[in-house]
């Protein structure tokens, strides 16, 4: 079976007009303004801005300290929300984060721990992560698959109009 699928442009999907299809030329002008040019572009060689969805999780969901007191709590014992950033993948980092599940359940997962960006505004390196990735404790995992959602997913009216533009020929 053989998909012939084509470019269109952002026209409404609710049947208002008929989306037109991309030409090549068109598709070569979006490429050429997504591709860095000159001395930089060795340097990430890509003009894309990653997506960000950034919100705040309530501490409450986080694990125990040792001594019992909440992980995201002050030093007067208040628990405190933690305002998080998860950023899209690059085509590597998301075959990166993929690389070694073997259980199709863990997929969300790796991809959610995988796109932490900041945790209160700051950067994670590693080790960072792969603790705060702990201290959220299963609740706050969850809260971040669902994120990870809104940032890498595609939404309603994208599915629609792939819905409505797919050609199986």
């Amino acid at each position: 079976m053989e998909m012939d699928v084509e470019l269109t442009s952002n026209a409404p999907v609710d049947g208002s007009e008929d989306p037109q299809p991309a030409t090549g030329g068109q598709l070569r002008a979006l490429f050429e303004r997504s591709v860095k040019r000159g001395p930089d572009a060795m340097v990430g060689g890509s003009a894309l801005k990653p997506r960000e969805v950034t919100f705040l999780l309530d501490g409450s969901v986080g694990e125990l300290r040792e001594d019992g007191s909440p992980v995201f709590s002050d030093e007067a014992g208040n628990i405190v929300d933690i305002p998080v950033t998860l950023q899209s993948l690059t085509p590597e980092k998301e075959l990166n984060a993929l690389r070694n599940q073997t259980d199709p359940a863990s997929i969300p997962f790796a991809l959610a721990k995988a796109q932490l960006a900041r945790v209160g505004g700051e950067p994670l390196d590693t080790a960072m992560r792969e603790w705060f990735w702990r201290a959220i404790g299963s609740g706050g995992r969850q809260i971040c698959v669902i994120a990870a959602q809104h940032v890498g997913g595609a939404g309603q009216t994208v599915m629609g109009k792939y819905q409505k533009s797919l050609a199986v020929l």
